[in-house]
């Protein structure tokens, strides 16, 4: 017999210093039409641009607060609000706002267990990303229902400065992407992502065990390994990338730091899991990237440095050929940013 649950999706969001996106974030929230209770959790850790204020403006506008402070309580850690929205109780949500920062100290989810493990399904979305399909959690959760084998479905996304879409061809149709997920790699939106609690319940959840700076990339591999994945190519949600955040800088040491955690969580997982991989792990995505990022930042040293190392292990793809090009002519970037975005 299958476990009730008080909420078919809980959605996490985990924000910080994001005052100026924030309310496009709980908007897409705040539209979705489903036919079913979900629960929103914002955890805002500690913000110090105004973005707590937007939160509370926000909650006082949208929220059914309750006259006798029920729902708006002040805790040991901070304040928070739990009400459902006006003129919809099936979307409930929890806004907390903590009063000291947690990141890298302590863990903010003994705050919102009780959400957490009473949802069928999860969601993420991060503060400065949002959704624009009223529909998107509504047909998520209905595939699901009707293919009990997939453990996460997840669908296409643009870039909120509109360069491009990021639709791509399905090449796991029947849903069995393991482990070509770690050989080959899928274009995965966090922000667009739903799975299925009980298979997140049965992974190993090895990447709590290691420092690495992204936790979603190895998610989606322990998920692969145990279910399968189905990919919807239909745009839900925008992703915005921002000077300052984990997996974009404008230090360019930083973003390579980044690359190369990505590549040892991709051997790590190869070696865990026992599958061979065709080349050391750092291959033509990974010297592309690079020498994108370099472009981008102005640092032509560095595109001349992972040029060379590219052109010598054989890996130069033609787009990082460009982005070489226009490191080393600045003229040429504005054309060539055209043609392939930099």
């Amino acid at each position: 017999m299958e476990r009730e649950y008080k909420y078919m999706v809980v959605t996490k969001c985990l924000t910080f210093n994001h005052a100026p996106y924030i309310e496009e974030t709980l908007n897409g929230f705040m539209i979705q039409q489903t036919s079913f209770p979900c629960v929103y959790i914002v955890i805002d850790d500690a913000s110090t641009d105004g973005e707590q204020d937007v939160l509370h403006r926000w909650a006082k506008q949208n929220l059914v607060l309750e006259d006798n402070d029920a729902s708006h309580q002040h805790l040991d850690y901070g304040e928070r609000y739990t009400a459902c929205l006006k003129g919809n109780p099936q979307s409930f949500f929890v806004i907390i706002l903590l009063s000291e920062n947690h990141h890298g100290k302590k863990s903010k989810f003994p705050y919102i267990s009780e959400w957490l493990g009473n949802a069928k399904y999860q969601a993420f979305c991060e503060g400065d990303d949002y959704w624009i399909d009223p529909q998107k959690l509504e047909m998520q959760v209905q595939f699901m229902e009707n293919h009990a084998d997939y453990g996460m479905v997840h669908t296409d996304f643009e870039l909120t400065k509109g360069w491009r879409n990021r639709v791509r061809k399905d090449d796991f149709q029947d849903g069995n992407c393991f482990p070509r997920i770690i050989t080959e790699g899928i274009l995965i939106g966090t922000l667009t992502v739903l799975f299925r609690n009980s298979v997140y319940e049965k992974i190993p959840k090895l990447y709590r065990e290691h420092r690495w700076p992204m936790d979603d990339k190895p998610l989606w591999y322990e998920i692969a390994h145990e279910s399968k994945i189905k990919y919807i190519p239909i745009v839900t949600a925008k992703y915005r990338l921002l000077d300052n955040s984990a997996s974009h800088s404008r230090d360019i040491n930083k973003m390579i730091a980044f690359k190369n955690a990505g590549v040892e969580v991709r051997l790590f997982y190869a070696n865990y899991y026992g599958i061979a991989l065709d080349s050391d792990g750092y291959g033509p995505d990974y010297y592309e990237s690079i020498i994108r990022f370099a472009c981008r930042l102005n640092e032509k040293s560095v595109a001349e440095d992972y040029y060379d190392k590219a052109k010598t292990k054989g890996v130069l793809t033609f787009k990082a050929r460009l982005f070489y090009a226009a490191a080393k002519h600045p003229m040429l970037k504005t054309i060539i940013n055209k043609v392939v975005m930099i």
